[in-house]
């Protein structure tokens, strides 16, 4: 089933990854979990820093989640897949046949979402429709997975001191200190 996120221009694999292990493993976890990690703009636990304009952000965080989508197909995929190269150790035959998969199923949603209608309708009926669906589908993702995290019950636990080690290597997320990945020399 997650296979069918390739369909719709995510990557199931990074998916996996960033879901199933690191947020069910650090759900709620500040610095830890990507579905709290909204960058400056937002503030969505009690230790993440506030700023003066976080008072509005019930009304510009709207428009935001809309392109979320957009960042998810074309940023943020590839920014975790990118330092692949430095992170082939033991098993590199599986990690290069789930880095061409990646490769492929990005390349198949790119045809069915951009080439294949361009063969029948202008540039800019492409890219218009492209947009519509992609920002509802960014403040529906936004409010079924965000919501979760933000209601009264949600508790936001305050990371260890301590060093952690990462539950297992891979090439998928960026690690922030003190993180670190076995599988990493240096």
């Amino acid at each position: 089933m997650a296979m069918s996120m390739d369909l719709i221009g995510a990557s199931s694999y990074v998916w996996h990854w960033k879901h199933v292990v690191v947020h069910h493993t650090y759900t709620n976890l500040t610095g830890h979990d990507a579905d709290i990690e909204v960058g400056f703009l937002g503030r969505l636990t009690p230790h993440q820093k506030r700023l003066g304009f976080h008072r509005w952000q019930h009304f510009y965080l709207w428009p935001l989640y809309g392109v979320n989508v957009i960042k998810w197909h074309l940023y943020d995929d590839f920014r975790d897949v990118y330092p692949w190269p430095h992170r082939l150790a033991a098993n590199a035959a599986t990690k290069r046949w789930e880095l061409v998969s990646f490769i492929c199923a990005k390349a198949f949603f790119f045809a069915i979402a951009f080439a294949v209608p361009l063969l029948f309708h202008r540039i800019w009926v492409v890219f218009l429709f492209y947009a519509v669906t992609v920002s509802v589908a960014g403040v529906v993702v936004s409010v079924v997975f965000q919501l979760a995290h933000c209601v009264e019950e949600a508790e936001f636990p305050l990371p260890k001191k301590t060093r952690v080690r990462w539950p297992l290597p891979g090439p998928y997320i960026r690690p922030k200190p003190p993180w670190t990945f076995p599988a990493v020399a240096g």
